[in-house]
């Protein structure tokens, strides 16, 4: 919808310290710093605490057999390691005050090393963040008090003071809301963090309704209005906005307005939040509730003046190509024998699935991405170190993967990653690591006019899935190395097919003019699934393939068509001979961010458009040459 290394074995990247001994044999728990001053000392605890770590990782990896009796083992042991890495790390920094301490870490770490160990913040560390603690009648107090001040007709600054004070809870809300958001999708069987996250959600779009209201009762008063219109710079086209906004509810019945329709859609995306997440899934009621959603997502079209919700979401993701468009890829690919390649080439995934790894396995392995983006090692470094991931292998997690903002802040992403404890799991972690990658290294100078272009940020994530495979063959064995390239080539192909699969799904439930009903979705999506995936789909039960499993259609509707969209370019990138080059236009890539179009981009860097034909046709013959 939508991802740690001063060395620590695995989170901390000091890459000299593996080849630095430690003169003192004895065990972790029977070292103490607490009374030396000794840095030979400190930093032979700093070892042993290190190795400590490492045994942590490889007892959690033992447990990759996602079973539901291994979860809290698991949990456990993540736990354990962030606390220890923070005790660790917060006992040596106190003891790098000392001069003598310090400078025998450099004699054997470096000065760079040591005072990137030195500024660790640790309250920064995903594992220790918590949120910031909201009284909700507090606030709504404050409103009501605004609220009387006005009636009133009390002093403009003091409204003013209390509006401000009321507002500047908004982005605490909100950020909280994205901490408790991924904090429930990592352990979904806490209905406490499911409570926080919608708890919060309710305050910051309190506080936004409330202060559009706000705006119209100000500049509906004749004591107010001018002093409102100079106070929030506000023009003509605003004041109007805020004195037309309907800001009433109906008395009785359904309520038809926008803000109406609106709370509709967020009680059906709660229904369906608390049911993909019960113990025992039931599809037919996901069907429903998708259903329900579609009727008030083309009513909300409809009271927007759009023709179709599709045309609207188009809009909101800022695409420049147009439905039209789209449909074309959708021909394009049907009259192509990319199916026939998909199914008739042999993708032999017994070879990966069989093959166990861990957390120290796939963060080992981003240091190669360095051969591809040099400057990603930074970024790699404070990834390792914050924590800004989790890789644990459960059941009562969130069942896909994504990149997502912690809060508000600049550059502060995490990475959830749904693995299975295999080696594809690697390919997962590299498709969400570009878009951290993106979220990072994007240059202001690059900088277009869009909040955020899907197809670009999806260009990001599966161009590095592919041309990672040129160092698959420096941790595995060859024939893994080969195996594991085939199957991220067959995830791009499975990509460019199950996009255009439910992309034409989404067309039809949202622009067809024949009856709304759980039968005839079924039937198109049926339909779709045969044209272009056959045999393979997403879920199959009693003959049906089951599309109410498909978390995007749900929270971020239209949202698909951007994988098959971005795959496209992310091969012709791939089949690039001269790797130098490919690797430059994907470093090219990452400076454009997900703030530019994506014909704009695309042409920049030289790469054929998805929607011909040929460019359909020929990565077809490459991919049928390369498998």
């Amino acid at each position: 919808m939508k991802k740690i290394n001063i060395l620590l074995i695995s989170l901390i990247a000091i890459t000299t310290l593996g080849s630095c001994s430690s003169n003192d044999s004895s065990s972790s728990d029977s070292l103490s710093i607490e009374k030396t001053s000794n840095g030979e000392e400190v930093y032979s605890y700093y070892t042993s605490k290190q190795e400590e770590l490492k045994t942590i990782l490889e007892n959690k990896e033992k447990l990759n057999t996602r079973k539901n009796k291994t979860n809290a083992k698991v949990t456990s042991l993540y736990n354990s390691y962030w606390e220890t890495f923070t005790t660790m790390v917060e006992e040596v920094q106190d003891k790098l005050k000392i001069d003598e301490v310090k400078d025998y870490f450099i004699s054997q770490i470096g000065q760079e090393e040591t005072m990137y160990l030195i500024n660790i913040d640790t309250s920064k560390i995903f594992y220790n963040r918590k949120q910031v603690a909201l009284n909700e009648d507090e606030i709504e107090a404050i409103y009501t008090g605004i609220n009387q001040k006005i009636t009133s007709n009390d002093d403009f600054n003091n409204i003013i003071t209390s509006f401000n004070q009321y507002v500047s809870y908004f982005y605490p809300a909100y950020n909280n809301s994205l901490l408790m958001r991924v904090n429930y999708d990592l352990y979904t069987d806490n209905q406490d963090y499911y409570n926080s996250y919608y708890s919060n959600v309710d305050i910051y779009s309190s506080i936004q309704d409330n202060t559009e209201q706000f705006y119209k009762t100000m500049l509906s008063s004749s004591v107010y209005k001018n002093k409102t219109i100079e106070y929030f710079e506000f023009n003509e086209d605003e004041v109007n906005y805020y004195l037309n906004l309907d800001t009433s509810t109906p008395d009785e019945g359904e309520d038809t307005t926008l803000k109406g329709l609106q709370t509709q859609e967020d009680e059906l995306l709660k229904q369906y939040n608390s049911a993909r997440y019960a113990e025992s899934v039931d599809y037919n009621n996901l069907s429903q509730i998708y259903l329900d959603l579609v009727k008030v997502r083309r009513n909300i079209a409809s009271y927007l003046g759009y023709s179709s919700y599709e045309e609207y979401r188009f809009k909101y993701y800022q695409r420049d190509y147009s439905v039209q468009d789209a449909k074309t890829l959708f021909e394009s690919v049907k009259n192509s024998s990319l199916h026939t390649t998909f199914n008739t080439k042999k993708n032999n995934t017994s070879v990966l699935t069989s093959n166990k790894i861990g957390d120290q396995d796939l963060l080992d392995s981003l240091d190669y991405v360095t051969k591809v983006v040099p400057s990603a090692k930074d970024v790699i470094r404070d990834f390792k170190t914050y924590g800004r991931y989790n890789f644990d292998v459960r059941t009562n997690k969130y069942g896909g993967s994504y990149e997502t903002p912690l809060s508000t802040a600049p550059k502060d992403y995490f990475i959830l990653l749904n693995t299975e404890g295999d080696l594809t799991d690697y390919t997962s972690l590299y498709h969400e690591f570009g878009h951290y990658l993106a979220s990072l290294l994007c240059e202001d100078s690059y900088r277009g006019n869009l909040t955020q272009n899907l197809d670009v940020a999806e260009m990001h994530s599966q161009t590095l899935e592919l041309l990672m495979s040129d160092y698959f063959s420096s941790y595995m064995n060859e024939d893994y190395a080969n195996s594991l390239t085939k199957y991220a080539i067959y995830q791009k192909i499975w990509s460019v097919l199950s996009g255009v699969t439910v992309a034409a799904f989404e067309d039809y439930v949202y622009t067809t003019s024949d009856e709304l009903t759980l039968e005839n979705f079924q039937a198109k999506f049926n339909e779709l699934c045969n044209s272009y995936i056959y045999p393979k789909t997403f879920i199959r039960t009693n003959g049906n393939n089951i599309y109410s499993c498909i978390n995007h259609i749900f929270v971020s509707p239209c949202y698909y068509i951007s994988y098959a969209i971005s795959a496209i370019p992310s091969l012709e990138i791939q089949f690039n001979d001269n790797r130098s080059e490919a690797y430059s236009t994907y470093n090219e890539l990452l400076k454009y961010g997900e703030t530019n179009s994506f014909k704009y981009v695309i042409d920049k860097l030289n790469i054929a458009s998805p929607f011909e034909q040929d460019t359909i046709n020929n990565i077809t013959t490459k991919i049928s040459e390369v498998l």
